[in-house]
């Protein structure tokens, strides 16, 4: 087990982030962790019963696919785990892909909404649309559009909502450009 001194942001040492391999580590606060990292993923997993994880892998075609889930810590939807810091992740795990080479053209994201789990990205994205917000301006003025725009990906090129043959919305998969 590794053991690091980690930065106060994220709580998860950098040599963490840039190690390719998996091995367990204890974070700042404590907790028990595992880092499964490859070329094109950087992924931190919880051992608890949390559905806490940070992921970001890249595709062949350059597109980031990030699973952020920094909620739900304790069995709490609204405590938020002490050690994840999603934006900080992000920064950091796409400041490696690109010293690792990869060039960057966008971001693909799944929004989730089922049973009492509904993302934060998707709550965004419903308020807007019931704001009077064409979909694409919707999924913009969500967190994860937020982060798309500050990477430079501006513009949302896809936008798809899978919902159960009652209507009940599922999932939202966008793509940012």
């Amino acid at each position: 087990m590794i053991e690091t001194e980690a930065p106060k942001s994220l709580g998860i040492a950098d040599s963490i982030l840039e190690s390719i391999g998996q091995a367990d580590f204890i974070s700042r606060s404590g907790q028990k962790m595992r880092y499964v990292n490859s070329e094109n993923e950087i992924s931190i997993y919880t051992y608890d019963a949390d559905i806490t994880k940070l992921s970001i892998q890249i595709d062949s075609d350059g597109f980031i696919h990030f699973d952020v889930y920094t909620k739900g810590y304790k069995g709490d939807p609204n405590l938020k785990h002490p050690d994840f810091f999603a934006k900080e992740f992000m920064q950091k795990a796409i400041a490696i892909f690109r010293k690792r080479g990869y060039r960057i053209r966008g971001f693909k994201s799944t929004w989730l909404n089922f049973g009492n789990f509904t993302s934060d990205n998707t709550l965004a994205y419903l308020s807007n649309k019931q704001a009077g917000m064409p979909a694409a301006e919707a999924a913009l003025n969500t967190w994860s559009g937020k982060l798309a725009k500050s990477f430079g990906f501006k513009k949302v090129t896809q936008v798809e909502e899978d919902s159960t043959t009652s209507g009940e919305l599922i999932s939202v998969d966008v793509t940012f450009e």
